[in-house]
C-alpha cells in the first residue's frame, strides 16, 4: 500500500498511452490512494486484480484513465468532493465477479464529473453481474452503460444526485423492448416511443403520459416538444435567425441568447427537479448548464457573449433573484453546475474539456448579489461578488499561481453582538477604532492555492458609510481577525496608504478612487473594513543621552534610525 504525494504537493501518478499497469496483491488488502490535489493519469490499460486479495485504487482528486478491468474483489473508488474522472474516448471500465466501482461526490453541490478526456466521444461502464456498482452525486456525460442483464441501469440501480447528459443505456424500458404485437393488458411501465401493439389505445398508454398519445386508434409517442405538458420529457429547440432559443416545461422557462442560427438547445428536468440545459450536439455539447434547487416556475436566462463568456441568471417565480453569475475564460465545452439550497446559499462548479475546475461556495450572500468570475491566461483567477443594493460589502478576490482545481468560499457573517447599527456602520469589531466596521465582515476560505500564491482581497465601502461613521476615507484599512488575540488587526504588514492594490505580498492600503480597502495576503480568514485602533504601545520613547560618554557618537549613529522611526510613527498614528 502507498499514498501518492503529500498535502499540497500536487504529485501525479502517470502511465502513458499504450502502457499496461497491473495492480495485484499477494495477500490481504492493499491500496493506492492520493493526498491533496494529487492526480492519477493512467492512460493505457489498468488491471485491478483482486484474486489474491483486495486491491483498491482510490480517491485521487482527478483521474484520467484508459480501459480499466476490475477483477473479482478489486476496487476503483472515488469519494472526493468536486473531483473528476475522465476516460479516453472508446475506453471501458469492466467489472468481473464481485468487483467494486464506487463514485460519490458527497453532495449535489460537489458532484464528481465523469466524462471523456476530450469532452467528446463515449466511454463505457460495464457492470457485468457485480452488485458492488454505485454512483452517487456525480455528473455523467458521454457515457454508455451495459450489464449482464441487457437492461437499462435504472432498472437495477438507484442513482442519487446524478445528472446525465449525452448518455445511453442508463434509462429506458425495463421490459426488454417495446416492439411487436401483443394481447390486452400488456401496458409497459414506460413509454418506449414505438407502437406497442394493435389493441385498444387505453391499454397501451403508460400511466405517466396521459396527454400525448394519439386518440385515433393508433398508439405511438408523439414527442412533446411544444408545450412541455409531460413531466421529465426533454424539450428541444433550434435557435432562430435572431440567435435566441425559447424553451419551457412544467418546471422552468428558459431563454438562451447569443446562439448561431440553427443551434440545438435541449431542456431536461429529472424526477428530482434538477434541470439540465444542453447547448449544441448532445454528443459534443458546446455548453452544459446543470441546476439543482431551482423553484418551480423559475425563469432561466443564458447569454453567450462575443468573447466566449457566459452569463447565467436564475429568477424565482415571484421575481426575486436566485442566482446571477458572469463567466469569462473557461475553455472548450464548459460545464456550469450550480446548486441553490433552501436557505439560498449557492454552490457553483465550473469545468471545461481541458480539465480546469473552479468552485465557489456562497453563503448568506445578499439576494441581489452578482458574481463575476474570470480565469486568466497568466494563471490568475478573479472572483467578484457585488451587492447591487449596496446593503452589504462587495468582495473582490484575485488569486495568482493557483492549481487548475481552485475553490473559494465566501460567507457573509452575522453581525457581532455589539449594539445597534447605524446604516451600514456596525459595532462590535474588537481591534477597530470605536469597534466600528463598515458593511459587516466576510469570511473567505480557499483550496487549490500553491506555495507561491498571492491573494488580493478587496472589500468595498460607500461614501454614505464615511459620513455615517464620521471617518476620514484615507484612514480606512482592511483588517483580518487574529484568533489568538481575539481581535481584528491590519491584514498586511506594509501600509501603502491611499493607492490601488499593488500585487505585492504583505502590502495593504485603501483605494479611495475605487472605494475599497485591500491587502495582499497568503492566509485568508475573516475580514472587515475599518480604522485601525491606536494603542500606546505603538509609540516607542527613546532615552536621552544625559551624562555624556558615548552620547555624541551614539547620537550620530542613531539619527537616521530615529528619523525613520518618527516617520513610521506618524504613519501609524491618526490625528483625531
Amino acid at each position: 500500500s502507498f499514498t501518492v504525494g503529500a498535502a499540497g504537493a500536487n504529485v501525479n501518478l502517470d502511465a502513458a498511452t499504450g502502457s499496461t499497469v497491473n495492480l495485484s496483491s499477494t495477500a490481504g488488502a492493499e491500496t493506492i490512494t492520493a493526498a491533496a490535489n494529487d492526480d492519477f493519469n493512467l492512460l493505457g490499460t489498468v488491471n485491478i486484480n483482486g484474486s489474491n486479495g483486495d486491491y483498491t485504487i482510490s480517491d485521487a482528486f482527478d483521474y484520467k484513465l484508459g480501459s480499466v478491468s476490475i477483477n473479482t474483489t478489486g476496487s476503483l473508488i472515488n469519494n472526493i468532493a468536486s473531483g473528476e474522472m475522465r476516460f479516453i474516448p472508446g475506453s471501458a471500465v469492466t467489472l468481473a465477479g464481485s468487483a467494486t466501482l464506487t463514485v460519490n461526490g458527497q453532495a449535489t453541490g460537489t458532484r464528481i464529473v465523469m466524462n471523456t478526456t476530450t469532452g467528446s466521444g463515449v466511454f463505457t461502464l460495464n457492470r457485468g453481474s457485480s452488485t458492488n456498482f454505485s454512483i452517487q452525486n456525480a455528473s455523467i456525460t458521454n457515457a454508455a452503460y451495459a450489464d449482464s442483464t441487457n437492461t437499462p441501469a435504472t432498472c437495477n440501480l438507484t442513482f442519487t444526485g446524478v445528472l446525465f447528459s449525452g448518455t445511453s443505456g442508463f434509462d429506458g424500458s425495463c421490459s426488454g423492448g417495446g416492439g411487436g404485437g401483443g394481447g390486452g393488458g400488456d401496458t409497459p411501465p414506460t413509454d418506449t416511443g414505438g407502437d406497442t401493439g394493435t389493441d385498444t389505445p387505453t391499454d397501451e398508454v403508460p400511466a405517466d403520459e396521459p396527454t400525448d398519445e394519439p386518440t385515433d386508434g393508433t398508439v405511438g409517442d408523439t414527442p412533446d416538444t411544444t408545450d412541455g405538458d409531460v413531466p421529465n420529457e426533454p424539450v428541444v429547440r433550434d435557435a432562430g435567425d435572431d440567435g435566441i432559443a425559447d424553451l419551457a416545461n412544467d418546471k422552468v422557462d428558459v431563454i438562451v441568447e447569443g446562439l448561431r442560427a440553427g443551434t440545438a438547445v435541449e431542456l431536461d428536468t429529472d424526477v428530482t427537479g434538477d434541470v439540465t440545459l444542453t447547448v449544441g450536439d448532445a454528443g459534443d455539447p458546446g455548453l452544459v448548464v446543470m441546476l439543482s434547487g431551482t423553484r418551480e416556475g423559475s425563469d432561466i436566462g443564458v447569454s453567450l457573449t462575443d468573447d466566449g463568456g457566459q452569463i447565467l441568471v436564475v429568477t424565482n417565480s415571484d421575481g426575486t433573484p436566485a442566482l446571477s453569475i458572469g463567466i469569462e475564460g473557461l475553455g472548450d465545452n464548459p460545464i456550469i453546475d450550480a446548486t441553490i439550497d433552501g436557505a439560498g446559499d449557492q454552490t457553483i462548479l465550473l469545468r471545461d474539456a481541458a480539465g480546469a475546475s473552479f468552485s465557489f461556495g456562497l453563503k448568506n450572500v445578499p439576494d441581489d448579489a452578482d458574481v463575476d468570475f474570470a480565469a486568466r491566461e497568466d494563471g490568475t483567477v478573479e472572483v467578484d461578488v457585488v451587492d447591487s443594493t449596496g446593503e452589504a460589502a462587495g468582495v473582490s478576490i484575485l488569486a495568482s499561481d493557483v492549481f487548475r482545481a481552485f475553490g473559494i468560499t465566501v460567507t457573509y457573517d452575522e453581525p457581532p453582538d455589539g449594539g445597534a447599527a447605524t446604516s451600514r456602520v456596525i459595532p462590535g469589531f474588537a481591534g477597530l477604532e470605536d469597534e466600528q466596521g463598515l458593511g459587516g465582515s466576510v469570511t473567505l476560505a480557499a483550496t487549490g492555492l500553491t506555495t507561491t500564491s498571492v491573494v488580493s482581497v478587496d472589500l468595498s465601502y460607500t461614501d454614505a458609510d464615511l459620513s455615517s461613521a464620521g471617518i476620514t476615507e484615507a484612514d480606512l484599512r482592511l483588517h483580518r481577525f487574529n484568533t489568538s488575540k481575539g481581535e481584528f488587526e491590519p491584514a498586511g504588514e506594509n501600509d501603502r496608504g491611499a493607492r490601488a492594490p499593488s500585487g505585492v505580498l504583505g502590502d495593504y492600503g485603501v483605494d479611495t478612487s475605487g472605494n475599497g480597502a485591500w491587502a495582499e495576503v497568503t492566509a485568508l480568514g475573516q475580514f472587515v473594513v475599518g480604522v485601525p485602533k491606536v494603542t500606546q504601545g505603538e509609540v516607542e520613547v527613546i532615552p536621552g543621552c544625559a551624562g555624556g560618554g558615548l552620547c555624541g557618537t551614539m547620537g550620530i549613529i542613531c539619527l537616521p534610525a530615529c528619523f525613520a522611526g518618527l516617520v513610521g510613527m506618524k504613519r501609524r498614528v491618526r490625528r483625531r
